[in-house]
């Protein structure tokens, strides 16, 4: 019996050491694994930017690590990886284009250059301010994005939910999308220029999820709910736009002294860019006043011949009517024709 109480001793103590330390059976890394996979943060989770794995001096593959606008940066960058290149310069399209917004506005004084920038700046606030620290979802532990809580005397990663980047991308691709397809250069008039401003757009935009992602700056789940509200602002942004703000080429917008001129950014380029439109576009006119030049040449030709072959007609009901009338006389003055044949 007290071998047997022995042996349940031992079995119970393996048990509670397997519970309370997960090495025993080799479980540890694959858990930690799984962790920085996810994102998810467990409440015993160290994250000193110190400690971080991904360091080599942890057993990882990099010097350092560092957050720049928001894009985490592993030194020395790895340029063999295309997809890490690619993924960089991704992260910082959502703060381009809000800055090609503000340069044109400067210099060009274009009212949708402004637009933009002010709905860049709304979605951003709104984002930041309010969105991000109501759900206070941290980012995956992967990115750099971290911060010191003084409370807490705690490293903790920064609030990701919903990705700030995607929502401001989605936006602006949803709206700019909106404008090119419906007010436009148009389809009909001009294929080339509208086709080429919509493939720019979606070049530059559509990426940037699967960027912030595959950096690990954000999960997949904050990308996604940034798109799907991406899509409802950038079409609000429309919709304000056309009811409020028409384009009309002559109409300025003016703050005391300061006036920005409306009308559609893509006009200026319309001749250059879609010169193939405007070369078939001359062509067809050539072939269409051509077969029209054949066609009354036809047509004109066609009536000459009508009226020669009536002419000719009348003239044979003339002669027949005129050797009838001669066989009549000749009929009737018989003997004196006799005469004169003689």
């Amino acid at each position: 019996s007290s071998s047997v109480h022995s042996s349940q001793f031992h079995w119970s103590q393996f048990v509670e050491t397997v519970i309370a330390e997960p090495t025993v059976l080799g479980m540890a890394s694959t858990d930690e694994e799984t962790g920085l996979k996810s994102g998810e943060k467990s409440e015993d989770q160290d994250l000193d930017p110190d400690r971080d794995p991904e360091l080599k001096k942890n057993g990882g593959r990099f010097d350092s690590k560092k957050a720049i606008l928001q894009v985490t940066w592993r030194f020395p960058v790895d340029f063999k990886d295309p997809l890490n290149i690619i993924a960089l310069i991704y992260g910082y399209l959502p703060f381009v284009i809000p800055l090609v917004f503000f340069i044109d506005m400067v210099v060009e004084r274009r009212f949708i250059a402004f637009y933009g920038l002010a709905v860049s700046g709304v979605v951003t606030l709104i984002n930041e301010v309010i969105l991000k620290e109501l759900l206070k979802q941290p980012r995956p532990y992967g990115s750099a994005n971290r911060k010191f809580n003084e409370k807490t005397k705690k490293w903790e990663m920064k609030p990701g939910m919903p990705s700030g980047h995607v929502l401001n991308a989605t936006t602006t691709m949803v709206w700019c999308l909106l404008e090119v397809s419906l007010r436009g250069p148009g389809f009909d008039d001009h294929p080339f220029m509208t086709g080429k401003l919509l493939l720019l757009i979606l070049v530059c935009m559509a990426p940037v999820p699967w960027a912030r992602v595959y950096n690990q700056d954000h999960s997949l789940a904050q990308c996604t709910v940034a798109g799907v509200l991406g899509v409802f602002a950038g079409l609000m942004a429309y919709w304000v736009r056309y009811h409020y703000f028409p384009l009309q080429a002559e109409k300025e917008w003016c703050v005391s002294k300061w006036c920005l001129v409306s009308g559609k950014p893509w006009d200026p380029f319309l001749p250059e860019g879609d010169a193939l439109v405007a070369a078939a576009s001359g062509v067809t006119t050539m072939v269409s006043t051509t077969l029209q030049a054949g066609f009354s040449s036809l047509a004109t030709a066609a009536a000459g011949e009508k009226l020669k072959l009536e002419d000719v007609a009348a003239e044979t009901v003339e002669s027949e009517e005129t050797s009838e009338g001669g066989d009549n006389q000749r009929k009737l003055r018989g003997p004196e024709f006799k005469r004169a044949e003689k």
